[in-house]
């Protein structure tokens, strides 16, 4: 029987009255805890029982005593309170490849622990539930019961364990659905960006204006709009994509903002070759960009530079996008604090946890910012 594991107390709060409201719940958790392993081990007692009958009327024996099924259920009742402290064991020490040598010699110990309590407990009652002499010596009783104790806490450990891949389990599934949330709070944001009535109506007036004095521009200019609107409908559900799809997304973005900035926005990059198979969030850069534009180019005077770097480091990838426009402190508000921005630390947290990490910083002396994203380096599959 599967029994349930016992969740984390909840934190202490400050309030007397909150204290009170978050420990009610998990004592009456770990009181069901021990109510569900004395049903299963009342249980098992009554198959047991069943099966003790069953033997003797075959061998055409008398029926155990009914002390004997006394001191049963009673030894039962011992190992349903041994239960989820052994479970927890099982739960919180599993023996697997890495820890092996320490995680072995705890079990026997523990094992041989619980087996020596029950020994004692059911040594000290044997004579009451009887109501008779005692048969055996302590080592007797020891002995006798060492291979049922060491059996039963190895059943039990390993349903800790069973409950420990499952809480992983759900995890994971929890942690699988929070991330197809983000990418598509990413895709949203991206194409809320890109539809934007501003980005947009300049878009359209921008190319009906250079359809006269420049028809091969506005032509250029209708192909990225179009690019990049079909590149975000058609990403699918995919979490990472190749570090050279996002740098093709970013330059159908950069050549519809160019036709508005002109001469005020200027571009470089300095990639890395040996990184542009690198595998990256989906809609990683997009966002980084627009904030660079948006932000920092399009409110300094006379415009600004956006840089696009990306190198491997080890077992790093790391990815900047670096700007020399109004900078951290511009008067017209915080530029840290955006929906692309949240969405990028959040898709960066959920993928890669600690190993991600997100960071806009004010660009060496002062002037632009730098939002700076590392990541582990790994390929993506061709």
């Amino acid at each position: 029987m599967a029994l349930p594991a016992s969740p984390a107390l909840a934190a202490p709060s400050s309030s007397i009255a909150a204290v009170v409201s978050a420990a009610r719940p998990a004592f009456a958790r770990g009181w069901r805890r021990y109510a569900v392993a004395f049903v299963g081990w009342t249980v098992a007692g009554v198959v047991f029982r069943q099966q003790a009958l069953a033997a003797a009327r075959l061998a055409g024996e008398a029926a155990p005593p009914t002390w004997r099924t006394i001191a049963m259920f009673v030894d039962m009742a011992i190992w349903a309170l041994f239960t989820p402290a052994i479970m927890d064991l099982g739960r919180d020490f599993p023996v697997d490849r890495e820890r092996w040598a320490s995680r072995v010699p705890l079990h026997v110990a523990s094992a041989l622990a619980f087996a020596l309590l029950d020994a004692v407990l059911m040594w000290s009652l044997t004579p009451v539930i009887c109501d008779c002499v005692r048969r055996m010596t302590f080592g007797a009783e020891f002995a006798d019961r060492l291979f049922a104790n060491e059996a039963s806490y190895l059943v039990l450990v390993a349903m800790g364990v069973a409950a420990r891949y499952a809480e992983q389990s759900r995890e994971r599934q929890l942690a699988a659905a929070a991330l197809a949330a983000e990418l598509a709070d990413a895709r949203l944001a991206a194409l809320n960006a890109q539809l934007r009535p501003h980005f947009l109506f300049n878009t359209l007036n921008a190319i009906a204006e250079l359809v006269h004095v420049d028809p091969h521009a506005a032509d250029r200019t209708v192909t990225a709009l179009g690019g990049l609107l079909r590149r975000s409908l058609a990403a699918g559900t995919r979490q990472e994509v190749p570090l050279r799809e996002e740098l093709a997304c970013v330059d159908e973005y950069l050549a519809i903002v160019a036709t508005r900035l002109d001469e005020r926005l200027r571009v470089s990059t300095a990639i890395a070759p040996d990184v542009l198979d690198a595998r990256v969030p989906a809609f990683l850069l997009q966002p980084l960009v627009e904030n660079a534009v948006r932000h920092g180019v399009e409110r300094a005077p006379d415009g600004g530079r956006v840089e696009l770097a990306a190198w491997r480091e080890g077992e790093w990838l790391h990815v900047e996008v670096r700007d020399d426009g109004a900078g951290l402190a511009a008067p017209n508000g915080s530029r840290a604090g955006g929906l692309g921005l949240h969405t990028t630390r959040e898709r960066l947290r959920h993928l890669y946890g600690d190993a991600g990490a997100f960071e806009l910083r004010a660009a060496p002396g002062g002037r632009g910012a730098v939002a700076a994203v590392r990541i582990p380096y790994s390929l993506a599959p061709r």
